[in-house]
């Protein structure tokens, strides 16, 4: 019999809304707790380091960064470290491959320690929330998801963050995106089922981190997937073992909560 459980403290909350005095308030104290941020490694201050020329996606999108802050990331460290500064002394990095608004993302956090929609936690309950979280049990949050051109639809933002930190080797990045997940409420199973495939295609097998929670969510919220049309037509196509494990453990609390009643 296969058994798995799942942590509870990813589950989500209901949003707490919060006045601007109080929200900047906070968004300052934040600000001031990210100094320790990884940024400090050095003795000399990070801003004062070469800038970087970032070009990013397929439109060519470009970005400006400090090499000592982009570099936080092993993987811009080892394709920045050896290269010469240019005429104008910078140095550049091309990814093609990157969603500029991903990107964006990364960017925020390797200056702030966070990025939109920023993560807050009332000190009048201890809940979590987003800074344009609402009062309604619809959304968390009103901006959680992203059009990804390479995937062609409508992915989760956190989902994709959570993916590229992997890929840059930000682990705190990897976390803050993984705990933002459990803020985000309401979503299409469409939307769900979508950014779990992109997980499952972007994400290296030892990591379980976010398929766990994917999968969480889809047990937890299974009369809604039972009726969804993406995933009958991934199970006609063979799913492979996240939707084979999804079905197995669907039908198994089928039957426990049935044998409650009996």
């Amino acid at each position: 019999m296969f058994k798995r459980s799942f942590s509870s403290k990813h589950r989500t909350r209901k949003p707490v809304k919060t006045t601007k005095k109080k929200y900047d308030k906070e968004v300052k104290e934040k600000m001031e707790r990210n100094v320790e941020y990884d940024l400090a490694r050095t003795s000399e201050s990070p801003l004062n380091s070469l800038i970087v020329v970032v070009t990013v996606g397929k439109e060519k999108r470009i970005f400006h960064a400090h090499e000592d802050v982009l570099t936080v990331s092993p993987q811009f460290y080892d394709e920045l470290r050896d290269q010469n500064p240019d005429e104008n002394g910078n140095k550049k990095l091309s990814l093609p491959d990157e969603e500029p608004e991903i990107f964006s993302c990364i960017m925020q956090f390797v200056y702030q320690g966070d990025y939109y929609p920023r993560l807050f936690r009332s000190k009048r309950t201890t809940h979590w929330y987003l800074e344009n979280a609402t009062e309604t049990d619809d959304l968390s949050s009103s901006e959680p998801t992203l059009f990804h051109r390479g995937f062609g639809n409508f992915l989760m933002r956190d989902t994709v963050v959570y993916c590229a930190a992997v890929k840059y080797g930000l682990g705190r990045l990897k976390s803050l995106a993984l705990q933002k997940h459990a803020l985000q409420l309401g979503l299409e199973p469409e939307v769900i089922l979508r950014s779990a495939l992109y997980a499952q295609n972007n994400l290296p097998t030892t990591d379980e981190g976010l398929p766990a929670w994917h999968l969480s969510y889809i047990v937890r919220h299974r009369h809604d997937f039972k009726e969804c049309a993406m995933l009958s037509r991934e199970m006609e196509k063979g799913g492979g073992m996240f939707f084979g494990l999804f079905v197995a453990m669907c039908e198994r609390m089928d039957e426990l909560e049935s044998t409650r009643y009996v």
